[in-house]
């Protein structure tokens, strides 16, 4: 991903027609879009059809005058600004869903419907939560990715995370697997952890630089970002 366009830059570019930043900005929101929507929908049978709402969603975000068009990075996060028309969103097409739906088979208004998805917004708000880190996430691994290329022993630390924190290895298990990682003065032990807390440094700065291309603003803000979805790490 671009560490120039942000997404509010993107946005602008989108909002004025630019077709290339629509497609950029779909893709880039698509999967924290769709899941949303689902959860929103969870109580509704049946329910609304993703694709169509979805494709609402973006075109919600970036008509003229629309809700984005409009929005100001200095007054809120991108994150929060995308988040309420989503549900904004499926408030309004699950309910042109649904009373189309009791016009065609002659039933009077459910009463409950409101309550339906009131209730499921909670579901909604923790899905698009965990949809969000996963996304900074998987592009702060792109990011260093994309600078191991530059540096090879930025992969060796990325892969001594993978191996801590995701098959759960133990020390002298990574020590047998990668020895070359090691060398003869010291203990093994003694510098795989400082390896791994060089790791944790340049995973969290790059954290700190994709929470920048999504919700631009200074680094108290950035912190701020980063505190709240990521509350356990410093």
């Amino acid at each position: 991903m671009s560490e120039v366009e942000t997404s509010w830059t993107l946005i602008r570019g989108a909002a004025k027609g630019d077709k290339g930043s629509q497609k950029r900005f779909y893709a880039r929101y698509e999967t924290v879009i769709r899941s949303t929507l689902t959860a929103m929908w969870h109580g509704l049978k049946p329910m609304p059809d993703i694709d169509d709402a979805a494709q609402e969603v973006l075109t919600e975000c970036l008509k003229k005058e629309g809700v984005l068009s409009k929005a100001d990075p200095e007054r809120g996060s991108f994150r929060g600004y995308l988040y309420k028309t989503t549900v904004n969103v499926a408030m309004r097409f699950g309910d042109r869903r649904k009373r189309k739906l009791q016009q065609h088979q002659n039933q009077p208004p459910d009463e409950n419907y409101f309550d339906t998805l009131a209730k499921e917004e909670p579901s909604a708000a923790s899905e698009f939560h965990c949809k969000w880190k996963q996304m900074i996430v998987r592009n702060a691994l792109e990011l260093l990715i994309k600078e191991a290329e530059q540096d090879p022993e930025i992969l060796q630390r990325m892969q001594l995370l993978q191996l801590l924190h995701v098959e759960e290895k133990k020390w002298e298990e990574i020590v047998d697997l990668h020895p070359e990682w090691v060398n003869g003065s010291g203990k093994p032990k003694a510098q795989l952890k400082a390896m791994h807390r060089r790791a944790q440094k340049e995973f969290m700065e790059a954290i700190r630089k994709v929470i920048g291309i999504h919700s631009p603003g200074t680094p108290a803000d950035i912190q701020r970002e980063y505190d709240i979805l990521f509350p356990n790490t410093k």
